[in-house]
């Protein structure tokens, strides 16, 4: 399938969705991110808390990283060609996302699949990446799944929760 010009990049993250594994906590994650291995408190983060003065939401934060990748879609002639690619892509995600996510972990596949779509969009809109979405792919290539923030956005680091050992059984 073609994704417009930079096709590669979302062909990375459809990858990662196809064989990456998710939410194993496999790899060491970087510095700047603050680890959280209780998952009932990341679940707290990604759903219930704020964060800062302007009393942000996790989602909030997610959503004004992308408005720059919205945004540009409607100026992009060729994305108009690449946006059924795009919602195919949406599709095969949350399947292989519902397949592939350990059962214990299943009330996060809608957050899950919209932060991989998100970092594949971004990647075939913009010319450049996005530091805070490239962020949140080298958090789920390390097997975890970020969850919040930490500090006063845009201050602070992304707070990702660090599943213990890989569970044995996985989505239907």
């Amino acid at each position: 399938m073609s994704y417009g010009p930079n096709s590669h990049l979302v062909e990375e993250v459809a990858e990662f969705v196809r064989s990456g594994r998710l939410l194993a906590g496999h790899r060491p994650l970087r510095e700047d991110v603050w680890r959280i291995s209780d998952f009932d408190e990341a679940k707290e983060l990604a759903w219930e808390a704020t964060f800062g003065q302007r009393e942000l939401t996790w989602t909030d934060i997610r959503e004004h990283q992308m408005r720059p990748v919205v945004a540009a879609t409607y100026y992009l002639e060729w994305y108009r060609q690449a946006d059924d690619c795009m919602g195919a892509l949406l599709e095969t995600f949350f399947a292989q996302v519902k397949r592939r996510i350990p059962v214990i972990y299943r009330d996060l596949i809608d957050d899950v699949v919209a932060d991989l779509y998100n970092i594949a969009k971004a990647r075939a809109v913009l010319n450049e990446p996005r530091p805070f979405l490239e962020s949140l792919f080298v958090i789920y290539c390390a097997g975890a799944w970020p969850c919040g923030w930490r500090g006063d956005y845009p201050d602070g680091q992304v707070a990702a929760f660090v599943p213990p050992a890989q569970p044995d059984s996985v989505g239907a």
